[in-house]
């Protein structure tokens, strides 16, 4: 019988393929690898959520719910943001539908194919091996996880003893083989495949790599290529990578990147393979017969992967409304599926709409930095307005007149559908003609060329009659390309497009803010029919307001700054303790505080950072934060997690980066809590608690070194209460009290929220919360309730601090289990959302006014016990 294997080439995802690149640079490196294994985990993590939500919902690349296999590689699961699993959902699924097919005979790759398939296709799958293919030391550690985990271990048969197993092979079984080795070895590769397989010329192929070998050197990878479509007597070949389908200078692209360079993993391939053209042509050199290119964007429309039903079905199991930012991720993503020896006939290239025909008007494009956090906001509703408050109005004019601007020669009807179908963008008339701008369109990226055209109304229909394309020659400074995505936009009469705000998450990648206003000057324009008072202002001003109706809350204030209200801030008073029972009574009151005159020892005089860089030891590895913007936002990740060391930590600190140290047990990370005394012994001797905090020592959970530059940290709320000692530099604080919660948009489980207060206090946004404010300086103690949430700014360049939790709780209250960072709530919050999971549950079946109306009916009867 004729034997099929599956292969997946290192790693087979993007953090395992980007380990492997460091690998090669550092094989002696044991911290390294352990980055190497920390990074390969955040992926496997994303589609443990994809797992969690999707497939057990029976909405995965199997028809039913089927077993969790991604748990026994991720200890802590955690659910990632929408836009994240439905990425990551689109990416295992397109592989899975090639797999899929391979195995059926017809003319989801990831670390867990081998289990998922066994599952879904047990039929398709006789005389099919799996295999894997990585690092050695990599594939040890996932060999040790196969034998450690019967749910693993039992689907396979015919397992062999270790000292039968011919080296690189590492596991072998009738259906799942392990090879160890650089890929880049492709001999020792063959022959580990023929060591497992037997005759491979008898055998037909699979090669999976899925964001993997476009971290090797291009040469390496086009080799991996060619050498794959030479084995056996048919091969397929499934490349899932990235792509830059409009230059790298694409604000995505450029985050993209950036994020890579910052891993020290960048992206090779895809500087001599940009496009889908370019894979097309790449595959077709290399000796492959029939070679298909889709990006993930015109994968998510394609009923080869998913049809519409699928695309609905997804939306019960998880509501999504980030389409432009899904459209941006999956138009720089593209998956190749290449054959050889199956006679299928070659498919060209995808066309992509080409405006090449439409009349080019220049346009000046003026650009106002912004300082700060201005412009950082996206999907508003801009508007001119004059000096004296009076709104900008448009002409009363009886009749609108349009003139046809026939184009030379016929566009087609396609492309035209391409360029104008668009979601998220902005409409304006200007002028006889009306001007669509930005958003993102169907089936492909919009170049920059074709972000803005001009339209006209004829007898005939809507016909395109010109593209705006700014001049270089007539910029105004350095203008960074802008997104025009989640832009507002207003319409000067003098003809300018203002364009304020705009931006995107890109992905797990990092956020992209428009950081300044942009001016569209179209020139020989000029009255655009509208109307405004002679002394209208020529700057931007944003400001928020809250249009949902909220319960009423405290008096506000207006801010004599701006004009926006704003609530009124209340200073946290400072008390000094004289004894033991004075605290006692301080956490009985439940208030924060702050505490002056303790002796917290001589750290207060002694620790700088070349103080802890001696203490401590330059090449002590720590996991730090590094940050996009000042403002961390842990919902959205605008910052990255990074292994370093702690001397170069505290000279970038020294240098202004962006960077946020909260220390972990140096023990066990994800297992215990950080213990200073422990975890820094070099420093424990100059720390202290007073006597007055005997409270806090006889109930100790953690103590936390905090180190940071300029950088704020998000909102968010402890479970436990604890007291924050500012050892170096000085902070401010904003703390809302508990019942606050309501206001500042915290989703149900979360513990953190994406609101930036610091920026945020004059607007009306915050107008219903009680802030309270503390400004600490060195040996400043804040005593922060359990539940109250708060956010931290630093007021200095840097800032050093000791961050003591405590029980202040019975212990039957705190939920069981593991609790490495004090905020897992408590026991009866989680209860009770399983209970509200019930309770949901019995209004299904129910028309969707009933279930809405008692629905809010009990959340009505449950506000009102919790006020009492």
């Amino acid at each position: 019988m004729e034997k099929k294997a599956k292969g997946a080439p290192s790693g087979a995802d993007d953090s395992a393929a980007a380990a492997m690149n460091n690998k090669t640079k550092t094989k002696s490196s044991t911290a390294q690898d352990d980055q190497v294994m920390a990074t390969n985990n955040s992926s496997i993590v994303s589609k443990r959520s994809v797992e969690m939500l999707y497939h057990s919902a029976g909405t995965g690349a199997g028809a039913d719910a089927e077993p969790s296999f991604f748990r026994y590689f991720v200890r802590r699961p955690q659910r990632r943001a929408p836009l994240i699993n439905r990425g990551y959902w689109l990416r295992l699924r397109v592989v899975d539908v090639l797999v899929r097919d391979f195995l059926r005979g017809g003319e989801e790759c990831s670390d867990v194919l081998p289990w998922q398939c066994l599952t879904r296709y047990p039929g398709d799958c006789e005389n099919v091996v799996f295999v894997d293919v990585d690092f050695p030391d990599l594939m040890e550690r996932k060999r040790q996880t196969v034998l450690g985990t019967p749910e693993l271990l039992r689907a396979f048969t015919g397992v062999r003893a270790p000292e039968t197993v011919v080296k690189p092979v590492v596991f072998e079984s009738d259906q799942y083989v392990q090879i160890g080795c650089d890929l880049r070895d492709l001999k020792t590769l063959q022959q580990g495949l023929a060591a497992a397989i037997g005759d491979l010329a008898e055998c037909e192929f699979i090669f999976v790599a899925e964001v993997s070998i476009t971290y090797m050197d291009t040469d390496g990878a086009d080799e991996v290529i060619r050498w794959a479509s030479s084995v056996g007597r048919k091969a397929e070949f499934v490349l899932l990578e990235q792509i830059l389908p409009d230059g790298e200078d694409h604000p995505f692209a450029s985050t993209m990147m950036n994020h890579f360079r910052k891993l020290n993993t960048p992206l090779k391939s895809v500087h001599n393979y940009p496009t889908v053209s370019d894979q097309h042509a790449r595959f077709s050199s290399l000796g492959w017969d029939s070679v298909r290119v889709w990006t993930l964007w015109q994968a998510w429309a394609d009923e080869t992967f998913l049809s519409a039903s699928d695309r609905r079905r997804l939306d019960d199991v998880e509501p999504f409304d980030e389409w432009e930012e899904f459209a941006l991720f999956a138009s720089h993503y593209c998956v190749v599926h290449a054959r050889v020896g199956s006679n299928a006939a070659a498919a060209p290239a995808p066309p992509v709409p080409s405006s090449t025909e439409i009349p080019v008007q220049p346009a000046i494009l003026q650009f106002d930095p912004c300082q700060g956090q201005r412009g950082q906001r996206r999907f508003a509703a801009a508007m001119q307005i004059s000096r004296d408050g009076a709104q900008m109005s448009l002409l009363n004019k009886p009749t609108v007149r349009f003139s046809k601007l026939p184009l030379p020669g016929a566009l087609e009807e396609a492309s035209f559908r391409r360029l104008l179908a668009r979601f998220g963008a902005t409409c304006l008339r200007h002028g006889d003609e009306f001007l669509i701008l930005g958003g993102v369109a169907k089936d492909h990226l919009l170049s920059h060329q074709d972000e803005a055209l001009f339209c006209s109304l004829t007898s005939s229909g809507l016909e395109i009659s010109r593209r705006l394309r700014p001049d270089s020659a007539q910029h105004v400074g350095s203008v960074p390309r802008p997104l025009f995505v989640g832009h507002s936009v207003v319409l000067r009469p003098n003809g300018d497009v203002v364009v304020l705000g705009g931006g995107a998450v890109c992905f797990s990648m990092g956020t992209f803010w428009n950081s300044g206003v942009y001016t569209l000057r179209v020139p020989g324009t000029g009255d655009c029919g509208l109307e405004v008072s002679p002394a209208a202002s020529r700057w931007a001003h944003e400001k928020t307001i809250d249009i949902v109706p909220s319960q009423p809350g405290p008096p506000v204030v207006l801010n004599p700054l701006d004009g926006a209200s704003g609530p009124t801030i209340t200073p946290i008073p400072r008390l000094k303790l004289e004894t033991a029972d004075d605290f006692h009574d301080v956490v009985r009151a439940g208030r924060p505080v702050v505490l002056v005159g303790l002796d917290l020892g001589n750290c207060i005089s002694a620790w700088t950072m070349d103080y802890l860089v001696e203490k401590v030891g330059a090449d002590r590895k720590v996991v730090i934060h590094e940050a996009a913007t000042q403002a961390m936002d842990f919902t959205t990740k605008n910052f990255r997690y990074v292994t370093t060391e702690f001397g170069d930590f505290a000279r970038r600190v020294g240098h202004g980066d962006r960077l946020y140290l909260r220390a972990l047990s140096h023990e066990k990370p994800t297992e215990k809590p950080a213990v200073l005394a422990d975890d820094f012994p070099g420093l424990a001797a100059d720390f202290r608690l007073p006597a007055q905090l005997d409270l806090v020592a006889e109930n100790h959970f953690s103590s936390v070194l905090r180190l940071s530059g300029p950088v704020n940290m998000w909102l968010h709320y402890d479970v436990m209460a604890n007291v924050y000692c500012q050892i170096g530099g000085s902070k401010r604080l904003i703390l809302f009290p508990p019942s606050d919660v309501e206001h500042l948009s915290f989703s149900p489980g979360a513990s953190s929220s994406s609101i930036d207060v610091f920026s945020s206090l004059g607007s009306p946004e915050l107008a219903h919360t009680r802030p309270h404010e503390a400004l600490l300086s060195p040996g400043d103690v804040l005593f922060l309730p359990p539940l109250w949430l708060h956010t931290a700014t630093p007021t200095s360049a840097q800032s050093i601090a000791v961050n003591v939790f405590f029980r202040d709780l019975d212990g039957g209250h705190y939920a069981s289990g593991r609790d490495v960072y004090g905020n897992r709530d408590l026991g009866a919050y989680e209860k009770g959302r399983q209970d509200v999971a019930r309770i949901v549950k019995y209004f299904e079946k129910l028309p969707t006014e009933a279930r809405e109306f008692y629905l809010l009916r009990l959340a009505d009867e449950l506000r009102r016990r919790a006020r009492g």
